[in-house]
């Protein structure tokens, strides 16, 4: 990234990029059976506090559907998964931060018949970027990047997890989302944005104002993800993967897109 392309703009995209798709929609629900825990909604505060507090409570089992959410909920997630003997089970989708930071640290990981995992970008390394003369928000937006990048790595390092398997493993090149809205949760207020560059306003000023917030998509987006192969998740370190079925050919790919219940352009390890 050259300097002179260097803005809050480039910033709260590369941040808005971590939070795709997720359904405006999308509530959170939950709930505990015995040593089993059933999620269904965004990666979020809320559900990192479920998760880590199912975990910490001694629980064994998590079936999960998530469009993806926060970033640094989802690793807060991943941080406590990556020290338990717990399994992720997904019931039909994890996408974004759900599969990145759910799905891949668990050390025990499988997904049930017709199930999606898609990836389509994780924290990228902002640390070479130079920050002399850029405004406040703007350098807020590049050291939140760069803090995310560092959280990121220190999760997967020591799983011997190679992260460029997030960005879909140079799958998604090329690729673009297209999608009808965004939303934004800035301090518990949440608001809906149509324009991307009003989005990415709200995002740097909620920033700026040291608030918490969590972003995404709003419903009716089509966006595209990276399904791997078992043979790709290995290959880039990732370990612990039981039941995996993976659709044998483009007309069985499309057909599980055609499940989601939203529009989703699946990419995967298929001729």
């Amino acid at each position: 990234m050259s300097r002179r392309e260097i803005g809050s703009g480039a910033a709260a995209a590369l941040l808005l990029a971590l939070a795709l798709p997720a359904a405006a929609d999308e509530v959170l629900r939950h709930s505990r059976d015995g040593a089993s825990l059933r999620i269904d909604g965004p990666i979020n505060a809320q559900s990192a506090d479920i998760i880590t507090r199912f975990i910490e409570s001694g629980g064994k089992t998590i079936i999960i559907d998530s469009t993806g959410g926060d970033a640094d909920a989802g690793m807060r997630i991943g941080e406590s998964l990556a020290a338990a003997d717990v399994e992720v089970v997904v019931d039909r989708y994890c996408f974004s931060s759900c599969a990145n930071y759910v799905f891949v640290p668990a050390r025990h990981k499988a997904l049930n018949a017709g199930a999606v995992l898609g990836f389509h970008g994780g924290a990228p390394d902002t640390r070479q970027v130079r920050m002399e003369g850029m405004a406040p928000e703007t350098r807020a937006l590049f050291e939140t990047m760069a803090r995310l990048y560092l959280r990121q790595e220190a999760l997967f390092g020591p799983l011997g997890v190679d992260t460029a398997l997030f960005g879909g493993a140079g799958k998604l090149s090329g690729r673009t989302a297209s999608k009808s809205g965004y939303r934004l949760d800035c301090g518990g207020v949440q608001r809906a944005y149509v324009s991307e560059q009003a989005a990415k306003r709200a995002l740097a000023a909620c920033m700026r104002a040291g608030k918490k917030y969590s972003f995404g998509t709003t419903s009716g987006l089509e966006t595209t993800v990276y399904f791997p192969s078992r043979e790709t998740l290995e290959r880039h370190g990732v370990r612990g993967v039981g039941a995996y079925p993976y659709p044998a050919n483009r007309a069985a790919l499309r057909k599980l897109a055609a499940g989601m219940g939203f529009k989703i352009d699946l990419v995967a390890d298929i001729p």
